[in-house]
C-alpha cells in the first residue's frame, strides 16, 4: 500500500513540477531567440525530466519508509502482528507527510 500511495503523490507533484519545469524553461529560452520548434522541443524535454525525477524520489521515499514498517509486520507473536499491522497503516500517513514535504 505504501508504495501506491508514493507513485500517487509523485505522479500528482510530478506533473505540477513538469508544468512549472516547461513554463520556466520556456520563458527563459525565449530570451534567446530560439525558433518555436527548438523552444517547445527544449521545454518539453525539460519537463519530462522533471517529472520523472519527482516520481523517482517519491518512489524511493516509499520505499525506503515502508522497509522498517514491513520488518516489524513479520516479527513477534500474532496478537503483536495485529499491533504492528495497525503501525503499519499509520507509516502511511507518514510516508504522505514526507512526501509531500519533499515534492514541496
Amino acid at each position: 500500500m505504501p508504495l501506491k500511495l508514493s507513485l500517487l503523490i509523485g505522479a500528482v507533484f510530478g506533473v505540477i513540477a513538469a508544468i512549472m519545469a516547461f513554463l520556466i524553461i520556456y520563458n527563459e529560452y525565449s530570451k534567446h531567440r530560439l525558433s518555436r520548434p527548438r523552444l517547445w522541443k527544449e521545454a518539453l524535454g525539460g519537463a519530462t525530466v522533471a517529472f520523472f525525477v519527482i516520481l523517482s524520489l517519491s518512489m524511493a521515499a516509499g520505499w525506503f519508509l515502508s522497509l522498517p514498517l514491513r520488518d516489524a509486520h513479520y516479527q513477534g507473536t500474532p496478537a503483536s502482528r495485529r499491533q504492528n499491522m495497525a503501525t503499519l497503516e499509520q507509516g502511511d500517513l507518514l510516508l504522505l507527510t514526507v512526501s509531500v514535504a519533499m515534492a514541496t
